[in-house]
């Protein structure tokens, strides 16, 4: 009788998740003590288990899609000026680079040149604030710092 070595049939479930990455905020900043808004992330590799940390503090997260993320911010919350860290985290993977969100004196502009064209318009649209269809963007970011 000769003797088989016996084989076991391994099945490895590859559950790397790829690590999500954030490109931008929308707005990037906000005046201490103003109006509550909501915040957008936007960059890669979110999925509906993703959530935004903002300040080191796990903030209740709306999924939108792969590239953006929404939360609230209470800018009535915070006293003075201050610069905080936003990442997002998706379970399963590593946490995502880091941005800052930036709460500023009264009077200082939500957005400024740093913001692409598409961010000044998301920002303008999230306020409320028309503009027309052909605006470039320095004629949108009049509009946004008002």
């Amino acid at each position: 009788m000769t003797s088989q070595p016996l084989y076991r049939e391994a099945v490895i479930v590859n559950a790397f998740m790829h690590r999500p990455t954030i490109t931008s905020l929308v707005p990037a900043t906000a005046v201490v003590g103003g109006a509550d808004l909501t915040l957008q992330v936007n960059g890669t590799n979110f999925t509906e288990d993703t959530y935004i940390l903002f300040n080191n503090g796990r903030e209740p997260t709306t999924f939108v899609s792969a590239t953006k993320v929404t939360t609230g911010v209470k800018p009535s919350l915070v006293g003075a000026p201050i610069v905080v860290p936003v990442r997002v985290n998706t379970p399963g993977s590593s946490e995502s680079n880091s941005k800052t969100f930036t709460f500023t004196a009264t009077g200082m502009q939500a957005v400024s040149a740093s913001n692409t064209k598409a961010e000044v318009q998301d920002y303008l649209d999230e306020q409320g604030i028309d503009y027309p269809s052909d605006a470039t963007k320095a004629d949108l970011l009049e509009l946004a710092q008002g």
